[in-house]
């Protein structure tokens, strides 16, 4: 299997890994891919590799590292060092998926300059708002719709765009799509989330174009956040459900859930009770992986005692409200994470 990096790797470049990190490097690439990036997936724990510059010191290099990049595993790299870059893969770690997505922001930041500044924040600024209009857009009053929309004119002045002055053609449709969807109308002045979204996804995927052509490098990681945000928006769709589902005046308030009443037919009940089951086991990274089995196993026990009519042991238990608690303080928790920083700082570095 090739070895993952941020670089391109080829004759002129050699890939090592620290000697005490050959073992998890090895196991790092035995690893099921993150949705075909080139990130790895480990009990919820997010993964990838990011590489910095070596001395061209062959001494170092030998009793340190270990060469990785299989096609410079023949032959004496050293002896040429004058034409190869020497570059160490580094493992990063993330157990929470905001955090890795936070991670991946940072190292983006630090590969352009202006020109990426004005492209992450046409993807980013789609992205927050194709998330917060996907999740329940009836709650958004006319003035929030009128301040996203003043937000994004601000944004877009800030690092130096403007659509009527915009010269490339697709950096102009970029931030002409968003701004069609950042108010949340159509063209008829109504509010229109269907319209919105599909208008911010048209930008998005334009920025993410935009973004390819900057450099090879960013491609990996520009990947990498798409999926992990991508992953953010279905999670918290998955928690927002469930919680909804298992509010106190939800689910657990039919009759079937009653003691006292005598309930023939369970099966819709029952129905919804595997479905909220599986949508709480589907998220790939923590916390909402974690917390979603944790969750699912409450809704097992009340599957179980359904079952074998035992309905007062599930009230006796209170099993919906440890449910409904894991849910709803894992959706509150993260909220507000802040995933979408605009780029400060950046500059040309690899």
């Amino acid at each position: 299997m090739a070895a993952p990096s941020t670089i391109e790797t080829g004759s002129n470049t050699a890939l090592f890994v620290k000697r005490p990190h050959e073992v998890e490097y090895q196991h790092f690439l035995t690893l099921p891919s993150f949705h075909g990036t080139e990130a790895r997936v480990d009990n919820g724990v997010i993964l990838f590799t990011r590489s910095r510059s070596l001395p061209n010191e062959p001494s170092v290099l030998q009793e340190n590292y270990v060469l990785i990049s299989p096609q410079n595993r023949r032959g004496d790299i050293y002896s040429y060092r004058s034409h190869i870059k020497f570059y160490e893969n580094q493992i990063i770690h993330n157990g929470n998926l905001e955090s890795a997505i936070r991670q991946v922001n940072s190292i983006i930041e630090n590969t352009g300059g202006k020109r990426y500044k004005q492209i992450v924040t046409l993807g980013e600024r789609a992205h927050k708002l194709f998330d917060l209009f996907s999740e329940d857009f009836s709650t958004l009053t006319d003035v929030d719709l009128t301040n996203y929309q003043t937000e994004t004119i601000r944004l877009l002045e800030h690092v130096g765009l403007n659509p009527k002055r915009t010269l490339d053609e697709e950096t102009r449709l970029a931030e002409q799509w968003l701004m069609k969807g950042s108010g949340g109308r159509d063209s008829g002045d109504r509010r229109n989330p269907l319209i919105a979204r599909t208008a911010l996804s048209a930008s998005l995927r334009r920025a993410r174009d935009l973004y390819l052509g900057i450099k090879p490098t960013l491609k990996k990681y520009t990947d990498i956040r798409e999926e992990l945000l991508k992953e953010r928006i279905r999670d918290r769709s998955w928690f927002y459900e469930a919680r909804e589902r298992l509010r106190p005046n939800a689910l657990p308030a039919t009759a079937v859930f009653n003691p006292q009443k005598n309930v023939r037919n369970n099966g819709i009940e029952i129905s919804m009770l595997q479905h909220l089951k599986n949508i709480l086991r589907a998220p790939q990274v923590n916390p909402y992986r974690e917390t979603g089995m944790e969750a699912a196993q409450y809704l097992d026990q009340i599957l179980v005692f359904l079952d074998n009519d035992r309905r007062q042991e599930i009230v006796d238990r209170d099993l919906f409200a440890e449910a409904y608690q894991i849910v709803d303080s894992t959706f509150t928790n993260t909220n507000n994470a802040v995933v979408y920083p605009r780029p400060q700082n950046a500059n040309n570095d690899r």
